[in-house]
């Protein structure tokens, strides 16, 4: 019916949206590492970045009556590119909301740990 041929087209969409991201983001590095592209680094509060972020992708989670737990280590610092972390957080986090059940649990633990 028609109704179910626009959700097709609509997840058609945004698939197509998330790959042509993913190529992106490949180029990007790939620029990165032979030296076309230079990719700058800052010093980051990860603590304060992931919690920020948690914050956020509950709202999404409540949609989907998912428990959103965090354990977060204050003071926590790294450098980085935030564009890339916001990245990888946002893939993270979107998989686990979509591939946990209704009613389900996600947990996000940063912890510090001491090197080996």
């Amino acid at each position: 019916d028609a109704l179910s041929y626009k959700k097709s087209i609509e997840m058609i969409e945004q698939e197509a949206s998330h790959m042509a991201g993913l190529i992106k983001q490949l180029l990007t590095l790939a620029r990165a590492d032979s030296g076309k592209e230079k990719i700058r680094f800052e010093r980051i509060n990860l603590s304060e970045f992931i919690r920020e972020f948690c914050f956020d992708a509950e709202i999404l989670c409540r949609e989907k009556q998912i428990n959103l737990k965090t354990s977060i280590v204050d003071g926590l610092f790294i450098s980085g590119h935030k564009k890339s972390l916001r990245r990888l957080m946002f893939n993270l986090l979107s998989n686990a909301i979509r591939y946990t059940d209704s009613k389900g649990k996600i947990f996000v633990n940063l912890k510090k740990r001491k090197r080996a």
